[in-house]
């Protein structure tokens, strides 16, 4: 007997003991639709995490310094520059910045970019984040930020939805305050989020926002700042000189009347990974467990299938068809119920993941984390198929002629 025609007997068996079939199919379908999208959210996560950190420089500090609001000295953004002026060697630049808490609050006439994102930075935070690249105009200059200037540099998005793509030199409101577009960013492949900032000197930005305090200690003033160490064996030096100044400044040591959080966005970045890998793992494990449970019911089902086909095992050998003609038909069987199973699962799993996509509002570029997984699935399918049936293909193989014809 031929594989065709293997096939098809399969085929019409499967077709009459539908519900044994939709049994072993049902636990493949769950398997296989957990399996895709726990790889698929763990890639896109990945990918996020990757993608993120390449938008900041390999030495760049997060470093932020809280004061007691009733102490008499307050660490200022000239402090912090003065360590970097007098540290060259170790610290390439510092950006005091400051993040607007709510998206919105940009407008041009009667239009507003409700996803814009308002920073407030300063003249050399664009070299921190490589990631940003002028694509026409300036960034800021010191005198901006000394004499408060009333200037933006904004990102590609905005000036092409709002501003229709001619945005030098318009005004745009920020929070209610016309600012003069000097500088438009050019497009960040596969980042909704920066092509969408609008950045304003740091001067203005405190002025607007007043002074900043802990969102869970009034007590506590919170100033931001990025530390441009020069190359990562500085780091730590930088975060060295940084705490010296604050405590000469002070007179006090830390976690007296000053406190400073430092947050390596580099090595963090790789923290996460080992976090949502560590995620992904316990998800595949759980899928995997309902894949074996779906393989067992495969095998479950073939295995009554043997014994509820014994007559007929035997009237096929009767007529010359042998082991190996009737083990074919059963692994097959045991395929195709994978198969069915593992494409119903790469529809659904793929399908969820792609609503994820839509509800998170994140680029389609990322439905790519999605490819590999279903690939694999599709193999895990075809893989539990074969290792389920095999052991009942072998069990209705090893039926003698004489003694599956007299099986009642």
């Amino acid at each position: 007997m031929d594989i065709k025609q293997s096939l098809q007997n399969a085929v019409r068996n499967l077709a009459a003991n539908k519900w044994r079939c939709l049994q072993a199919v049902l636990g493949m379908f769950i398997g296989i639709a957990g399996f895709i999208l726990a790889l698929s959210c763990c890639n896109v996560s990945l990918m996020f995490v990757q993608n993120e950190k390449e938008e900041y420089a390999d030495s760049l500090l997060d470093m932020w310094v809280s004061t007691d609001v009733d102490y008499p000295v307050r660490i200022t953004p000239e402090d912090m520059e003065q360590v970097a002026a007098d540290n060259p060697e170790v610290i390439s630049a510092i950006s005091p910045y400051s993040e607007f808490d709510l998206p919105g609050g940009v407008r041009y006439g009667d239009a507003a970019a409700d996803e814009a994102q308002v920073y407030g930075v300063g003249d050399s935070y664009l070299k921190m984040r490589p990631v940003l690249h002028l694509q026409e105009g300036r960034f800021f200059a010191d005198l901006d930020i000394d004499r408060e200037r009333k200037v933006c540099v904004i990102g590609n998005s905005i000036a092409n939805d709002l501003l229709g793509g001619d945005a030098l030199g318009k005004e745009i409101k920020v929070w209610g305050e016309n600012y003069t577009v000097v500088g438009v960013l050019a497009e960040v492949p596969k980042s909704r989020t920066l092509n969408s900032e609008v950045y304003i000197p740091y001067t203005n930005a405190r002025k607007m926002l007043g002074d900043r305090l802990d969102p869970y200690n009034a007590g506590i003033y919170e100033d931001k700042y990025y530390v441009y160490a020069n190359g990562k064996d500085k780091m730590d030096e930088a975060q060295t000189l940084v705490m010296d100044m604050l405590k000469e400044r002070t007179g006090r040591e830390r976690r007296t009347v000053w406190w400073l959080t430092i947050i390596s966005l580099g090595e963090s970045s790789e923290m996460i990974k080992g976090f949502i890998i560590g995620d992904a793992v316990q998800q595949v494990f759980l899928a995997v467990i309902v894949l074996l449970i779906g393989g067992a019911g495969i095998m479950s089902v073939m295995l009554a299938g043997v014994q509820a086909r014994t007559r007929e095992i035997g009237v096929r050998k009767a007529f010359g068809a042998t082991r190996r003609d009737i083990q074919r038909q059963f692994a097959l069987e045991a395929v195709i119920i994978g198969l069915i199973g593992g494409g119903l699962g790469v529809i659904v799993g793929f399908g969820a993941f792609f609503l994820l996509i839509l509800v998170m509002e994140v680029s389609f570029d990322y439905l790519i984390g999605a490819i590999l997984p279903s690939l694999a699935a599709v193999a895990v399918s075809v893989l539990v198929g074969v290792l389920s049936g095999t052991y009942p293909a072998r069990q209705a193989a090893k039926l003698e002629p004489i003694e599956a014809l007299r099986y009642d």
